[in-house]
């Protein structure tokens, strides 16, 4: 007998949660379409900004491209007035050795006579 009762309060406490539960089910499915509905307006709202934003931002993006293929011709261009530059101080070292290789060739001509 005492089994018994103790199954029944088993069961009658199972009952309420599970009566409790299939309230909270209801209310969810009372109320989540409503929750659900907010969300769609708020996506619907937030892709019509994207939409608006991708045209601008496709634009600054080819700004931004503009503007780093502006720095790199600059910076090639740099080195290679560097480059025209180091070409024109080898040419001078160059001419600088072969006037001395000259002159040195002529002195020894001179003394050995």
């Amino acid at each position: 007998m005492w089994e018994a009762k103790k199954a029944l309060q088993t069961i009658d406490s199972e009952l309420a949660e599970a009566r409790r539960r299939d309230t909270a089910l209801a209310q969810a499915q009372r109320d989540e379409p409503v929750r659900f509905g907010s969300f769609d307006g708020r996506i619907a709202e937030l892709d019509r900004r994207i939409q608006a934003l991708i045209p601008r931002v496709a634009a600054l993006s080819r700004e931004q491209q503009q503007v780093v293929q502006d720095i790199a011709v600059a910076a090639l261009t740099r080195q290679q007035e560097r480059l025209t530059a180091y070409l024109t101080q080898a040419r001078f070292a160059v001419a600088q050795l072969h006037d001395r290789a000259t002159l040195a060739k002529e002195t020894d001509r001179a003394s050995a006579q």
